[in-house]
């Protein structure tokens, strides 16, 4: 028995207060408790590379993709820890300015290790967001992307 995704998607979440265009566009802002991907029949959607094998192979160019995200996020730890590690191992360098450094070091430690995988799982992965509910939020909030702007009056 095949379970198409308007039922799917209009189960956990109610269907009056979707748009006509989240009830048949499965993404990450209206997902539900389902999280096991074959539960959702793609079928009947027009995506493309068509009903190709998933999860889809991989490449030359993402085979690119993930060595030079993973030298990225190597040398950007490496890097930015030593910086932290220097301050934090020499009294002469403990001044404003490289305590403002140390800051920036650790923000690129925490982008290293938080934004750059989920970026490249999402950009290896397209159409289907495969992280889940949590990281979707999550990633959303860590890379400040589709968060509602504040108005100010």
């Amino acid at each position: 028995m095949s379970v198409s995704i308007f039922e799917t998607m209009k189960s956990g979440v109610d269907a009056d207060l979707l748009s006509s265009d989240a009830l048949f566009y499965p993404s990450c802002e209206n997902a539900t408790t389902v999280t096991d991907i074959s539960q959702f029949n793609f079928s009947e959607f027009d995506y493309p590379g068509g009903g190709g094998p998933w999860p889809p192979p991989l490449g030359f160019i993402s085979a690119m993709k993930i060595t030079f995200c993973v030298i990225n996020m190597i040398v950007s730890i490496l890097g930015n820890c030593a910086v932290i590690i220097a301050v934090y191992h020499n009294p002469a360098l403990r001044s404003t300015i490289n305590f403002y450094l140390v800051n920036l070091a650790a923000a690129d430690v925490l982008i290293a290790l938080c934004c750059m995988w989920p970026h490249l799982v999402n950009d290896l992965t397209k159409p289907a967001f495969v992280l889940g509910a949590f990281m979707c939020k999550f990633n959303a909030f860590a890379q400040n992307d589709k968060l509602p702007q504040r108005k100010f009056v």
